[in-house]
């Protein structure tokens, strides 16, 4: 068994192990409420209020790789750090409807 992942609340000694930066979260799993999956692409931050605007997503076997799509904050029902999964509350057709080309 290798090293444990320590992350930086931890090593800083924050009692929150919730506490994670945005960047780890780039690259989960995704699946969403009717078991279809993608990946986390990138996190958009809002500067003014330091909160996460939305999350792009691109998703695994429906749309070219060029093709994104975005949620918000409120459609992330759990984040497993064990696993690396983002677990989103909307289906696939939902997410169609989000679809952006990201150039």
């Amino acid at each position: 068994m290798g090293t444990p992942h320590i992350n930086r609340a931890q090593k800083n000694g924050i009692a929150n192990p919730d506490l994670r930066s945005a960047i780890e979260v780039i690259g989960y799993d995704l699946k969403t409420r009717d078991g279809k999956n993608g990946y986390v692409e990138d996190i958009y931050i809002d500067m003014k209020n330091w909160q996460v605007a939305s999350v792009a997503v691109t998703l695994r076997q429906w749309f070219s790789s060029d093709e994104k799509a975005l949620i918000t904050p409120g459609n992330i029902e759990a984040l497993n750090w064990r696993q690396h999964q983002m677990t989103a509350d909307i289906t696939e057709m939902e997410l169609e409807r989000r679809l952006l080309e990201m150039a």
